[in-house]
């Protein structure tokens, strides 16, 4: 029997085109699309104010420079690392101000548990309101949030 060449088709498909954007788009871009193509198909719904919704933003880690430091100074580092008259102001020998000294703990251990917010000592004297001592508020539960979800990410040096 003998062979014959089969030639590829000079274009691609719609369908393999549309399969190829789609795939590029990612899946969460394919999702929100398919989420406004489903409302929009529910009558009396306006599509064209459906399509005007803009899509829900991806997550982003949060950084332990952008967003975890500046917590930190604000709230914690006036005893766990700032310097005054000449010398560094270590409660518990707990320095806050880097992640390296963060992850090193205090005289009585760790203080983060990377992944575990919930077993972070950091994490527990906040909630518990032990700290920051002497605060004239409570701490600010979306800071605190911002803290847990770093923890619970990894407590990543990002």
């Amino acid at each position: 029997m003998q062979r014959v060449p089969v030639q590829a088709p000079a274009a691609a498909s719609a369908g393999s085109r549309l399969r190829e954007h789609l795939r590029g788009l990612g899946m969460s871009a394919v999702l929100a699309g398919l989420g406004l193509a489903l409302v929009a198909a529910v009558p009396g719904r306006d599509a064209d104010a459906v399509a005007a919704t803009p899509a829900p933003e991806a997550h982003r880690a949060v950084s332990f420079a952008n967003d975890v430091m500046p917590i930190l100074k604000q709230y914690c580092t006036q005893c766990h690392g700032d310097v005054k008259d000449g010398e560094k102001q270590l409660e518990e020998g707990l320095d806050l101000t880097s992640h390296e000294t963060l992850m090193q703990g205090s005289t009585w251990g760790t203080v983060v548990e990377a992944g575990n917010a919930d077993e972070s000592l950091l994490i527990q004297m906040i909630v518990d309101g032990d700290m920051p001592k002497d605060a004239e508020e409570p701490f600010p539960a979306e800071k605190l949030e911002v803290l847990r979800t770093w923890v619970n990410e990894g407590a990543q040096n990002n």
